[in-house]
Order: C-alpha cells, then sequence, then structure tokens
C-alpha cells in the first residue's frame, strides 16, 4: 500500500499536480484487490485520490491518456485530463525536448571532432555515457508527448 502511495504521489510531483488538488484513479487490484479496499480511505488520504472518482477493479485493461503507476500486482491508472493542464504540459515538454535536443547536437558535435581523439578516455566516455542518458531522457520525453496527445 504504501509502494503504491509513494508511486502515485511520483507521478502527482512530475506532472506538478497542486498538493491540494484531488485527482482521479482506477487501480486494478488483482490479487491485492481485498486489501486495497479495506485500506481505500487512507489510500485516498495520503495519495490525495478523489474518493468519488476512485474505482477499484480486479483487472482493466489500460486506459488511454493515463499515467500507469505499477506495483507488483497492482496497476493504478491516473487520468491526465483531470490532473494536468494538457497544452501546457505538452509546451513545457515540447521546451525541454527542444533543449535537449540541442545539447544532443552538441554532444554529438564534440565526440565527432578532434575531442575525441585527443581527450583522456575516461573524459570521453563519461561524455559518451553522458549522451547515452540524454538520448533516453528524450526517447522518455517524446514517449509523452504521445501519450499527451492522446489524452
Amino acid at each position: 500500500l504504501m509502494a503504491l502511495i509513494r508511486e502515485i504521489r511520483a507521478v502527482r510531483s512530475q506532472y506538478d499536480v497542486k498538493a491540494g488538488h484531488r485527482i482521479a484513479a482506477t487501480i486494478a487490484g488483482g490479487p491485492l484487490l481485498p486489501m486495497l479496499q479495506t485500506n481505500v480511505d487512507i489510500l485516498n488520504f495520503l495519495a490525495r485520490l478523489d474518493p468519488e472518482k476512485v474505482q477499484l477493479v480486479e483487472y482493466t485493461n489500460p486506459l488511454q491518456g493515463a499515467a500507469a503507476v505499477v506495483v507488483g500486482d497492482v496497476v493504478a491508472y491516473l487520468p491526465l485530463a483531470g490532473m494536468v493542464d494538457l497544452e501546457a504540459e505538452r509546451a513545457r515538454l515540447h521546451k525541454e525536448l527542444a533543449a535537449l535536443e540541442r545539447r544532443i547536437k552538441a554532444s554529438e558535435a564534440r565526440l565527432a571532432g578532434p575531442f575525441a581523439e585527443r581527450a583522456p578516455s575516461d573524459v570521453v566516455a563519461r561524455e559518451r555515457e553522458r549522451l547515452a542518458d540524454m538520448k533516453t531522457e528524450a526517447q522518455r520525453i517524446r514517449e509523452e508527448i504521445d501519450r499527451l496527445a492522446k489524452a
């Protein structure tokens, strides 16, 4: 239960949801459904869920336009439409992606130039690792933009 609450709070933080704003959720509890039903009030309070918009089910299909939180056998879907300003979030992500792509381009140019030949191997390795991390982050942002487009 605490891990689920922690992950829901992390998603709220990721999308910069105001602390007082209660959000909707569809939670597929699988074999843990009875435990979730018993503790739904605690879950609603600590994860700041709207009690009127929380659905506890045994299983469900993935919901479009929702952030998914997976903790063991439990999957919580948090609809983005009621949680964030979709246009503002898309704009923020596009801006973040553009800045990241500029840094990726600069890093690639640096590694393609004389830097890679003259710099110590550990420095070059760190730069390559940094580049790989930036590419992974850019892919995550693109996926998030796609998810928001479907919301």
